[in-house]
């Protein structure tokens, strides 16, 4: 009789601790999931970040008007890429200066002036190679190419 009493009392603790764990895994779960999701997202946005980087410093290159004047000079930190816009009497400068990639319009010759260059996007490195008619762009480990023969497909 008094075993009988005794599980009658315990039975009702045992479905509240019961219940109470399951509570508990739910919402360990929901947080997992969350934390998960976030940082997914994080990641898709840098991706997508990165992307949109490479693709517009391709853009640059495939509007330039003159792909053959196109070339490679020292930036204030590392490679510039110059590419000559109205006949030559002005171009586009697009480098890396302190973790950012800038883009500036200036006269040929004129030494960069970062200080009053547009920033583009937040990168860790920007490297660009021209060969075979090919430029070879690497931000932050990703690559990309872009052509620079004209658009009837012969040489520039």
């Amino acid at each position: 009789m008094k075993r009988e009493r005794y599980l009658e009392k315990l039975t009702p603790i045992c479905q509240l601790i019961t219940y109470g764990l399951l509570v508990v895994s739910v919402l360990f779960m929901v947080y997992t999931g969350a934390v998960l999701f976030r940082r997914v997202t994080i990641q898709r946005e840098k991706a997508d970040h990165l992307r949109a980087t490479v693709s517009y410093v391709q853009n640059q290159i495939c509007f330039c008007e003159d792909k053959s004047a196109i070339y490679l000079d020292q930036g204030p930190e590392g490679d510039m890429l110059c590419l000559p816009m109205n006949g030559g009497q002005y171009e586009i400068r697009i480098y890396q200066y302190e973790n950012s990639l800038r883009e500036e319009l200036s006269m040929p010759g004129m030494p960069a002036e970062p200080a009053d260059a547009e920033k583009i996007a937040a990168v860790d490195s920007f490297e660009i190679s021209l060969e075979d008619n090919l430029a070879r762009i690497r931000i932050d480990g990703r690559s990309a190419f872009a052509s620079l023969k004209s658009q009837q497909g012969g040489a520039p």
